[in-house]
């Protein structure tokens, strides 16, 4: 090996070690801070070392690829993706994604390039085990972290630190549980760090529990107890192996059975994170929502069954087979939440066939009889990938989690792969010299091309969506514009941004309309011409967008939204409608419709629309409080009858909470307390009925001697 090579594998070895950092880093700068500075991290590490692994790889025949069936199934399945992609229903949401998930096609590739270096440089388990053991330590340090900010407050219910997320953070422990449990099943118990290693293990099971992901940590006992009983199996010879195996088996067993029994006790309930995943079941609230959810995944998936729909395009089959149970969870769902249901969406039939290959060529090289792993190594990467599995049936993968899935692989696959080189040819050395030249200039070209654009949108989004800040002076405190030319460098911040024509784009308007709002309650008459200039291309972005990505309801439900605060009703109209068009059962987005129709007089077609919402699930409070509230302005009638088959129901308290809504929305109108002190009475309750006529002699003495006989009345039992 020549200096040369030394010099590019150490460096790409760092590269790939600064990689396992990626989960620390939180960009506060940029929108979904959370998100996006680590994926810009991730990508442009791995743009750097991939292109300096293809110097490598030329220079020296052994860093090229070997053979595996994990790299075929890589290969096929990026293909595969690729084809549903290219013929899906939005070819920029599923190559590039979003500002908020930023994953899509690209992702991918950069995860492939990941195994192939990874895959092709790290040779022998003393290389893998410095970059895993490098990866524990990281992991150690963020729990110790999470332990910080557990204990420096106590209104944290779910801990997720730099993740943003309790589910990330959870994968991410879980994954580090297992590597520590596979490296501490390889030393002997009397070097120190065997003992660092059950620190890490018992300090990144509590974080987890901690997170209060019922996927992980029941993955967590499934995979522990799949390994143990593998252990059992596979080392039936070996006493002392075989009994230890056994006395981890009962104890997850024994300590699953004490949690179940102390589920209803003080400390669990308590406990936010430790009473989620006590109170596991399919009729709570959050598993109701993913059975529902994957219904209507499985609609979509009918629709385009063999090629899917395209990464990152769930939300268009979501919005179009939409459920009217689903009411009262998100609205917006751009996930299945199930890895099997999320790649029949995206790749269909081929996709989702090609990635369980991938898992099936993992277990089988892991489990070959040619596998330099021991029984040991087998069962605890076996219970790995069963914990992992069964965590993604209930989430999604990010780019974290897909981080260790990729290493894994490419350990796997560089620990049992062919011997046989893919690329043995001998080039001469002018075609040498210029595929390495060619590959120093891809990585700045690389990394400008693919991050830079909408990296610089996403900082000029930040700044245009900060729009007014306090001010502390000796007067009190005041509001101020952010920026020193105020809303006008907003206006031109968002115009930038979106001119950049990235990715971003959908994000960046949308932002650019949620906007309006705040925008409309700043007290500046000098502000009004910009106000109006604002408003102008907001509009013209949003109708930009909607003929770039047709057939998405949100963009025409924020655009129907927009123009019903701007006032235009006619237009707001217009795209409500449209809206309901494409999503015919989501009745989140029929309410602004209902309250447009009663702003502009069509009282008859609120009252009709009201009514259909409600009857698609009429277990929605939520639903039945809009219709009542058309009826009361269009159909007294009608009003008195609904009222009426609630009380016969046995829905008291629907009605009273509909009333005392009125009372908040008409404080100055006594005709509304008098309608609550009726109910009541009506109800027998009494004492209410009076309390209430009390109040409202105290809020309104004009209508004194009014109230006064309604109250002897009542407690005459007169009416």
């Amino acid at each position: 090996m020549t200096n040369i090579d030394k010099v590019l594998k150490y460096t790409i070895f760092c590269g790939i070690a600064a990689l396992l950092f990626t989960p620390f880093i939180v960009a506060n700068s940029l929108f979904f801070p959370y998100i996006t500075g680590k994926a810009y991290f991730f990508r442009i590490i791995v743009e750097i070392i991939f292109f300096l692994w293809l110097i490598l790889a030329v220079l020296n025949k052994e860093y090229r690829p070997k053979k595996s069936l994990i790299l075929y199934g890589l290969i096929v399945f990026l293909v595969s993706i690729f084809v549903s992609n290219y013929f899906g229903a939005n070819q920029t949401a599923s190559f590039w994604s979003n500002f908020e998930r930023m994953e899509g096609y690209v992702t991918l590739a950069h995860l492939f390039c990941l195994f192939l270096v990874a895959g092709s440089v790290l040779k022998g388990e003393r290389q893998w085990a410095w970059i895993f053991n490098i990866s524990i330590f990281a992991s150690f340090v963020l729990a110790l972290l999470a332990l910080k900010q557990l204990l420096g407050s106590d209104e944290i219910s779910r801990v997720d630190l730099t993740l943003g997320n309790p589910i990330y953070l959870a994968v991410y422990m879980l994954f580090h549980i297992f590597l520590s449990l596979f490296y501490l099943s390889r030393i002997n118990y009397k070097r120190w760090f065997y003992y660092l290693y059950w620190a890490v293990i018992f300090v990144n099971t509590f974080i987890l529990f901690k997170t209060g992901t019922r996927g992980a940590v029941l993955g967590l006992v499934g995979g522990l107890s799949l390994t143990a009983l593998v252990v059992i199996f596979t080392h039936w010879g070996n006493k002392k192996i075989r009994s230890f195996a056994i006395g981890g088996l009962l104890v997850i067993v024994a300590a699953t059975a004490s949690f179940w029994f102390a589920k209803d006790t003080s400390f669990v309930r308590n406990n936010y994170a430790l009473n989620r995943i006590a109170s596991i079941s399919l009729s709570e609230g959050t598993a109701q929502a993913r059975l529902i959810n994957w219904q209507i995944a499985w609609s979509g998936f009918k629709e385009r069954p063999i090629l899917g729909w395209g990464q990152n395009n769930y939300d268009l089959a979501f919005d179009k087979y939409y459920l009217p149970e689903m009411h009262g969870n998100e609205a917006w769902f751009d996930r299945t939440h199930n890895i099997v249901l999320d790649w029949l969406i995206a790749g269909g039939v081929l996709g989702l066939v090609f990635y369980l290959f991938i898992l099936l060529s993992l277990v089988y090289l892991i489990w070959n009889k040619t596998s330099t792993f021991s029984r040991l190594d087998k069962s605890i990467l076996s219970g790995l990938l069963a914990a992992y599995f069964f965590h993604n049936l209930f989430v999604f993968d990010h780019l974290v989690s897909y981080i260790f899935f990729f290493l894994i692989l490419a350990y796997v696959h560089s620990t049992n792969s062919s011997d046989v080189k893919l690329f043995q040819f001998n080039s001469p050395k002018i075609i040498t010299g210029s595929l390495i030249g060619l590959a120093i200039l891809a990585i700045p070209v690389s990394a400008y091309f693919i991050n830079y654009p909408s990296y610089t949108a996403n900082r000029e989004l930040v700044s245009a969506m900060r729009l007014v800040k306090k001010v502390s002076s000796p007067a009190g405190e005041t509001y101020t514009y952010y920026h020193a030319e105020g809303l006008n460098e907003n206006l031109n911040l968002f115009k930038h941004a979106i001119s950049r024509n990235t990715f971003g784009n959908p994000e960046i308007r949308q932002r650019m309309a949620m906007s309006i709002e705040t925008i409309l309650n700043i007290k500046d008459d000098s502000a009004n011409q910009v106000k109006s200039d604002f408003i102008k291309e907001t509009i013209s972005e949003l109708q930009a967008q909607i003929s770039e990505t047709p057939g998405d309801s949100k963009i025409t439900y924020l655009l129907g939204t927009f123009y019903a605060l701007t006032g235009d009703l006619e237009n707001a109209e217009k795209e409500l409608l449209e809206t309901i068009r494409i999503s015919p059962n989501k009745q989140a987005i029929r309410i602004p419709l209902i309250r447009v129709y009663l702003q502009s007089g069509q009282n008859d077609k609120a009252l009709a629309l009201a009514k259909e919402t409600y009857n698609l699930d009429t277990s929605k409070d939520d639903l039945w409080f809009e219709y009542i509230r058309a009826a009361a302005v269009t159909d007294k009638e009608l009003f008195g009858e609904i009222i009426d088959e609630a009380v016969e129901q046995g829905d008291t308290e629907k009605v009273i909470s509909f009333l005392k809504y009125n009372i908040e929305k008409q404080p100055d109108n006594v005709q509304v307390l008098i309608s609550l002190s009726a109910f009541y009475n009506r109800i027998g309750d009494k004492e209410k009925a009076l309390l209430i006529l009390d109040e409202a002699l105290l809020k309104f003495p004009n209508y004194q001697y009014q109230l006064l006989e309604m109250r002897q009345n009542v407690e005459a039992g007169q009416i």
